[in-house]
């Protein structure tokens, strides 16, 4: 790296989504999405201009009322370590929020594993949302080892469990992040019984507060009988 380490976050959020990033085409392609707050722009400018080849892959920026955005076109990175190096020390070690967004509605491939990894290696997030997701074995294992150790709060929406990871995932999530939100337990392919069982072992870890929006038919009655039981304070919203 060429910069030394900031001892504050440089960035405030990472993105990755998909949206049309050419005015003259309305196909939509894998975005990398960076905003930077006003007070930061200066610095990041600086190191963003000191690597030209990257600053050349900038498809939009935009003003915004307490950040600059910057829009990178993954698709012209893919495959170049040497770009996904450059992009990954402009941002800092500290970065507020990561979100990944896979929309479902759209034939788009998903963010390789190896890719991804490159790019938020040694970076410590507060907040990490996911959206429309499939938890395979080798996603899980990424998070473990990249993201859940620093993060306090995560977001599952509308995201897919497959079938060798039913719950071992979200104990895992639970041992180590405080907050966690589920947009729909029933993704997880768990049966009621099953659900309850799950959640109360969650709340015996690390977890101090669990949102759902839908629950896996039958959990609500059972959960009634083993949150008691789990033998310290929680939130639990639903």
């Amino acid at each position: 790296c060429l910069w030394k380490p900031l001892c504050y976050p440089l960035v405030m959020y990472l993105w990755f989504l998909w949206e049309e990033l050419f005015q003259e085409c309305s196909e939509r392609r894998t975005a990398i999405s960076i905003g930077v707050p006003r007070h930061n722009n200066i610095l990041f400018k600086l190191r963003l201009a000191s690597q030209l080849e990257l600053a050349q892959l900038l498809r939009r920026r935009s003003n915004e009322e307490l950040q600059e955005v910057y829009k990178f076109d993954f698709e012209s990175m893919d495959n170049n370590s040497k770009m996904l190096d450059h992009l990954r020390n402009c941002m800092g070690d500290l970065i507020d929020d990561l979100e990944i967004d896979y929309d479902e509605t759209l034939d788009v491939p998903s963010l390789p594993n190896d890719v991804l990894a490159q790019i938020i290696d040694g970076i410590q997030f507060k907040r990490l949302r996911i959206y429309h997701a499939e938890i395979s074995d080798d996603f899980a294992n990424l998070l473990e080892k990249h993201l859940l150790p620093s993060l306090d709060h995560i977001s599952l929406v509308y995201t897919r469990m497959s079938d060798s990871n039913q719950g071992n995932f979200l104990l895992n999530v639970s041992s180590y992040v405080r907050h966690v939100f589920i947009s729909d337990f029933r993704d997880t392919g768990l049966s009621g019984v099953d659900c309850a069982d799950l959640i109360a072992r969650m709340f015996s870890n690390k977890m101090e507060k669990l949102e759902v929006q839908f629950f896996t038919p039958g959990c609500i009655e059972l959960l009634r009988d083993k949150l008691p039981t789990v033998g310290r304070k929680l939130c639990f919203a639903s």
